[in-house]
């Protein structure tokens, strides 16, 4: 795609992260099983604003007796829309257990810093390489071919370098 530093690789997604989507609950059930109950927090798509914020008292949860039946997105997880209007557009790293919706993809590295992995995914490259990649009358990108997608991968001393110059920069937004 272009050139990188000699000590960066080109990986695919699918080597450096866990990809999954969750599960859809359809209206019915929701009002009648999840609807102002006790349980880990439901996100959907609607609940991730735009600007990363996430609404997790939205008043659907997943009580502990059904937590089996749900996918599972656990702290310090990407979650991104995949399909419809707001994919690729709608991102947001959580800081709490969810279960969640199946037009989102939880993605989950166990070896990179996730902070790096989350601003690579709200770069203009990656958003124009995910367009690329959309397909279908509603428009979006399968969990394959998400897995399929290539991330420039600096060693994790430049990642936390990386995600250090942004946080900092993000401070100084919010300041002002």
């Amino acid at each position: 795609p272009f050139e990188i530093p000699k000590n960066w690789r080109w990986v695919r997604m699918g080597q450096i992260a866990d990809l999954y989507t969750g599960n859809s609950i359809n209206e019915q059930e929701k009002k009648a099983q999840y609807m102002n109950t006790e349980g880990v927090p439901y996100i959907g798509t609607k609940d991730i604003g735009f600007d990363g914020k996430v609404l997790y008292q939205n008043g659907v949860a997943i009580p502990k007796k059904h937590l089996s039946l749900f996918k599972k997105a656990y702290s310090n997880s990407i979650l991104i829309c995949i399909e419809g209007g707001s994919a690729g557009r709608k991102i947001t790293l959580i800081d709490k257990t969810v279960c969640f919706g199946n037009k989102l993809c939880c993605i989950t590295s166990y070896y990179e810093k996730i902070r790096y992995l989350f601003y690579y995914l709200q770069s203009p490259m990656f958003f124009e390489i995910f367009n690329q990649n959309k397909n279908g009358i509603i428009g979006g990108v399968s969990v394959n071919n998400l897995k399929n997608l290539i991330v420039p991968l600096p060693p994790l001393a430049e990642q936390q370098r990386i995600v250090e110059s942004i946080d900092a920069i993000f401070r100084c937004i919010e300041k002002n």
